[in-house]
């Protein structure tokens, strides 16, 4: 069974953690506040980022 991918704009992941480090260092937004906006965004970077 695949996992599900991650998307962060135009980049595809397939893990979140992946996602989650590749989103901190090019956006600079701290970890734990954009995990925490992932989940609060109905899962999306996209969201979270584009807020």
């Amino acid at each position: 069974m695949a996992k599900p991918h991650r998307e962060v704009f135009d980049e595809e992941l397939s893990r979140f953690k992946g996602a989650l480090a590749f989103a901190c260092a090019t956006y600079k937004i701290k970890k734990g506040r954009l995990n925490q906006l992932y989940f609060d965004n109905d899962e999306s970077f996209d969201r979270v980022i584009e807020g």
